[in-house]
């Protein structure tokens, strides 16, 4: 008979370890960057050097704890590019942070010639790459900056 219970605590056990697991979100669920379009919000975080139409943004950590990114897409007045896109720009490889979510307008970065995943399974692309002088502000002092078109621009920062 105590053969019998000690069976039937170790299925309780196994049936309360795998409900527990069910409420709660994998690690990998918990790393899916939101999506948002609150653009006061997102000049909490960076710099805007003139005014934009639209944005949709995103953010997301490195690691747990650590370092974090953000990543928008700005839709801009055509005029106003050379004050969004300042310097000039090289051929770089553009590496998505896990986690960001390629929807919406961030769809357009799947176009960009050699687009794919790359070996550590991280969306990555290339792309002429301008500096992110217009939009540093602290802690938030890396990244790039790349035209999607002659009214939308793509930004990716990151602290370290």
């Amino acid at each position: 008979m105590n053969s019998q219970l000690n069976q039937w605590l170790k299925l309780a056990y196994i049936l309360v370890i795998f409900l527990m697991s069910c409420n709660n979100p994998s690690e990998e669920q918990k790393k899916v960057a939101e999506m948002n379009t609150d653009i006061v919000a997102l000049q909490r975080f960076i710099s805007l050097p003139a005014k934009i139409i639209s944005g949709e943004w995103q953010t997301g950590e490195f690691a747990p704890g650590r370092d974090w990114w953000l990543a928008a897409v700005l839709k801009i007045e055509a005029g106003d590019l050379s004050k969004f896109l300042l310097g000039s720009s090289h051929k770089e490889l553009v590496e998505i942070p896990s986690g960001l979510q390629l929807v919406s307008s961030f769809a357009a970065l799947k176009a960009f010639p050699g687009a794919g995943i790359g070996g550590a399974k991280q969306h990555a692309f290339i792309a002429e790459v301008y500096p992110v002088t217009p939009y540093q502000s602290s802690p938030l002092l890396n990244g790039k900056a790349v035209e999607l078109a002659k009214d939308k621009i793509f930004i990716l920062l990151w602290t370290q």
